[in-house]
């Protein structure tokens, strides 16, 4: 039987915080998500399977690290950078230099929590 247990990760290959504490469970990593920035695609305490990266490697999910914030949210190459996307319509989207955030992991699949 696995057990789930805490693990924390950085990005591959590095030793730097911000530590994601994510939860091992049958060879798979998960992190919780907090937040409403990708509602209603990841919604808060849905789990997202993730694979630890250091470097952007295409459209797609990805867990990043700007300014000391942790987030959840969609890249996309941009002719001026790369676009940070956020499903929910309340917040902006924003195109930045590749070198102003850090790659954490990229997502996998998303665990939705199931309404009793």
């Amino acid at each position: 039987m696995n057990q789930a247990m805490p693990l924390p990760i950085t990005s591959a290959g590095s030793t730097k915080p911000p530590y994601i504490h994510a939860i091992q469970f049958d060879g798979e990593l998960y992190f919780k998500a907090t937040g409403d920035g990708m509602k209603p695609t990841i919604n808060p305490s849905d789990y997202v399977g993730i694979t630890a990266c250091s470097h952007y490697q295409g459209s797609g999910i990805y867990l990043i690290e700007t300014n000391g914030l942790v987030q959840i949210c969609r890249l996309s190459r941009h002719r001026n950078g790369i676009c940070i996307i956020t499903d929910n319509p309340v917040y902006e989207n924003e195109i930045v230099p590749e070198h102003m955030f850090r790659v954490l992991a990229k997502a996998d699949c998303v665990l939705k929590k199931c309404a009793a």
